[in-house]
């Protein structure tokens, strides 16, 4: 195809992350308020403090010799892309009848299903962040979109052993650093009050030095119950609104409390996740997230997070082209025995990680 026709059919989708992904996800809409949605390059990869130099710290009198000593403090966590496409077709008729601007038209079908096409990904894009995928799921180089589930694995649970995040392994006893905060009690239950909440948020910050940015993220029922407990006690006050960002929020001790009304459509047969795996489905071992089992569902689900340790990569086919390409449209029918439709397609390639798992929560057991 000619490059003229190739640049008019990227002005069929909106590429930026404001229009087509983040507006109606408060996660995905912070991230991208914070600057935290970036383009990277063929691996992600971080740097963090593993873990401090007070055991080798020495208490000492006059007459005392000094010893030496080191410890290892730095991992290096790297994550691998995911992929995605979804295919745009335009059959003999549509191609004919509806692609000239005429009075016969009333919808641009080629535009309106190149847009469905990109919400199609933002949706699956949802399912991966509140379901649960590991590293490699796919093969060496290639994983699932790992979620906020992935990053939050219980480590008290005996599955976790061989269930690594960011290349690293995590136990109770092993990168204890690397597991979620109070992660032990992750499915016990709980009630949607304000002194959970207060003891969540208190847990996440034990090990954040930094003064971090945190959100309460929960589904629009938990989210209401909330509401209702705050305005009894006139401590509501109005964060964002459903018409400006396509979610409610509110504002308790300094701390933004989000619908995320996706996570209320959530159920174990919905969710997206590697049945393999040991999270669900036909795998093995202990159960963690909304992944494969009817235990838990969205609507009972809790996430504390510091927005400063989450980050969305992308990566651009392409210097400048955005987050999403829309390839040429191609004749099939120019292959021998091809029906005569065009085909093009949307491509998605990035992932979620979070820098800092230990000052961030998951309750999926809420009330």
């Amino acid at each position: 195809m000619a490059s003229n026709f190739l640049q008019g059919t990227r002005e069929l989708i909106d590429k930026t992350w404001r229009s087509s992904i983040t507006y109606g996800d408060p996660l995905l809409t912070r991230l991208m308020d914070n600057d935290q949605v970036l383009a990277g390059g063929t691996q992600i990869e971080q740097i963090y403090e593993s873990a401090n130099y007070k055991s080798v710290v020495q208490e000492y009198g006059p007459n005392t010799g000094l010893v030496g000593g080191k410890k290892e403090i730095i991992e290096r966590p790297h994550w691998h892309y995911a992929h995605m496409q979804c295919p745009v077709e335009e059959d003999l008729n549509e191609r004919l009848l509806n692609l000239p601007d005429t009075d016969a038209r009333l919808v641009k079908l080629r535009e309106k299903i190149a847009g469905a096409a990109v919400k199609g990904i933002k949706y699956q894009i949802l399912d991966r962040i509140y379901g649960c995928a590991v590293d490699n799921e796919l093969d060496a180089q290639t994983t699932y979109l790992q979620g906020l589930c992935s990053a939050l694995f219980p480590c008290e649970s005996a599955a976790s052993t061989a269930q690594t995040y960011g290349g690293i392994a995590r136990t109770t006893t092993v990168n204890t650093e690397w597991c979620a905060a109070s992660d032990s009690a992750w499915d016990t239950a709980y009630a949607m009050n304000k002194n959970n909440i207060d003891t969540f948020l208190s847990a996440c910050r034990e090990f954040d030095e930094d003064g971090g940015k945190y959100i309460v993220l929960c589904g629009t029922t938990l989210y209401n119950r909330f509401k209702q407990i705050l305005e009894a006690s006139n401590m509501y006050t109005v964060k964002g609104t459903r018409a400006s960002q396509g979610f409610d929020s509110m504002e308790y001790s300094g701390v933004e409390i989000t619908e995320a009304p996706y996570l209320d459509r959530i159920v174990y047969t919905t969710t997206s996740h590697n049945a393999s795996q040991a999270l669900g489905g036909t795998g093995t071992g202990t159960t963690a997230g909304l992944t494969g089992v009817d235990t838990y569902a969205g609507t009972q689900a809790l996430f504390v997070l510091n927005l400063d340790t989450w980050h969305l990569w992308y990566s651009e086919d392409t210097e400048g082209s955005g987050p999403f390409e829309l390839t040429d449209f191609v004749r099939q029918s120019d292959i021998e025995g091809g029906v005569d439709k065009m085909l093009a397609r949307v491509y998605w390639h990035g992932n979620l990680t979070c820098d800092m798992p230990n000052r961030n929560m998951y309750r999926a057991n809420m009330a």
